[in-house]
């Protein structure tokens, strides 16, 4: 058996390195120019801040998602998956009113709690309402992840970077040099005459990475935006949502929407380094878009996992290959067929 995976974002990478540890054989095509996980900022957060609720599917994807990216450092002899706890800066005294009654649930013991009575929040904070903390927070060094895992399948030759010829594709399925296609384009996903239909949106994100010598690298800090340390007192922070946008430029007034959020969350100068943008591939649910078309057979498409990506995508791909090799249903929630557009 071997399957073709268009596309090697985080999707397609894990979904071919799971095919591996099932001993299936796979060839991945890829256009060589990755514009949603190649800028994503890796983060896996637990928990969704505006009404305090567990991210989606946590319970199911947080265990499977570090078990699978701790094997992946294992296997490549790399580091890419760091944890920190996160301080979330509360705006408003709703929120801390969320937050004290979510700590006292069982079901969220797991990821969040109140800070011990010595906690000191940082003075450069604006801890106006208070703080709490979320326990573990995992940053997937995202360029390192990727070059890694590139790096991989090019010595063991199952990568060919290049334009996809989609009716190329069609054929090799149709001929049986492939038994099954994939396709894990993220945003590009509109320029698939197959699956072009499924409302694949395109949701431009700008980022900015920043110096500053006296904020700890020992936690994310997070309100109106996050700010995480990626060492030698560099940080991240973003980001912004720009909706049906798919230029690639970066722009001054996304910059000066993140410099102020920055602001009303740290009260310190700092120096802006870099600025980036990518293109993130969502759903009008916020939920991923999994399952086969509906006319030609054994043609698959895994896409829209959002600003969740990293997390969800572990869970996902395991979830798609129980369908395609074990014949498992798909979870509603996730299948294609909700749209009814193929």
């Amino acid at each position: 058996m071997k399957i073709g995976i268009i596309g090697q974002g985080v999707a397609g990478t894990l979904l071919a390195f799971e095919l591996e540890k099932r001993g299936i054989d796979f060839h991945i095509f890829d256009q060589g120019q990755n514009h949603s996980s190649a800028i994503a900022a890796g983060i896996m957060n637990p928990v969704v801040f505006r009404r305090l609720t567990k991210t989606w599917m946590v319970d199911d994807c947080w265990d499977l998602a570090i078990d699978t990216y701790l094997a992946l450092e294992d296997k490549l002899g790399v580091q890419f998956l760091h944890a920190k706890p996160m301080r979330r800066l509360f705006a408003s005294e709703q929120e801390f009113g969320y937050w004290e009654d979510k700590t006292k649930r069982p079901d969220f013991q797991k990821y969040i709690a109140q800070f011990p009575e010595n906690d000191v929040c940082p003075d450069y904070a604006n801890n106006t309402h208070g703080n709490g903390l979320v326990k573990t927070v995992y940053h997937v060094d995202v360029q390192v992840f990727l070059s890694a895992t590139r790096a991989f399948f090019e010595e063991k030759q199952k990568i060919s970077i290049k334009d996809v010829d989609y009716f190329e594709i069609l054929e090799a399925l149709q001929n049986q040099q492939f038994d099954a296609v994939v396709f894990c384009q993220g945003y590009k996903n509109f320029e698939n005459p197959f699956f072009q239909k499924l409302p694949v949106q395109t949701t431009k994100g700008q980022i900015l990475t920043i110096k500053n010598d006296a904020i700890s690298e020992l936690e994310l800090l997070n309100r109106k935006c996050f700010l995480l340390p990626l060492g030698n007192q560099l940080f991240r922070v973003g980001a912004t949502y720009e909706w049906e946008n798919t230029s690639l430029e970066t722009t001054e007034e996304a910059r000066n929407q993140i410099v102020e959020k920055l602001s009303s969350l740290i009260q310190l100068p700092f120096e802006v380094l870099a600025q980036h943008a990518g293109i993130r591939p969502t759903s009008p649910d916020r939920r991923p878009i999994l399952g086969e078309h509906p006319e030609y057979r054994n043609m698959y498409v895994l896409n829209g996992l959002g600003t969740k990506g990293y997390l969800l995508a572990p869970w996902c791909v395991e979830h798609l290959c129980k369908h395609v090799l074990e014949n498992q249903p798909l979870l509603e929630e996730v299948d294609l067929k909700r749209f009814g557009v193929l």
